[in-house]
């Protein structure tokens, strides 16, 4: 990436040269897992997770409410 940047194969301010210095920038962070021994590469299994506890709050919103829920007294 450096690169084509040096040898101006990419323009800088084109967006893909932007996204090319957005990657630079940010290059140790987002290659941190290739360092971790066992890191998995997805991370599914939490996403469905967080996935099951943001759904019962969201169906509990109107629990024990005078009208119940608001989405429910809409006809």
């Amino acid at each position: 990436m450096r690169e084509q940047l040096e040898q101006k194969v990419v323009e800088p301010n084109s967006g893909l040269g932007e996204a090319i210095h957005y990657m630079l920038k940010r290059w140790e962070p987002l290659t941190l897992f290739l360092r971790e021994p066992g890191a998995p590469l997805s991370n599914n299994i939490c996403e469905r997770a967080l996935k099951a506890a943001i759904l019962h709050r969201k169906n509990s919103l109107g629990y024990k409410t005078q009208n119940g829920p608001a989405w429910a007294t809409c006809s």
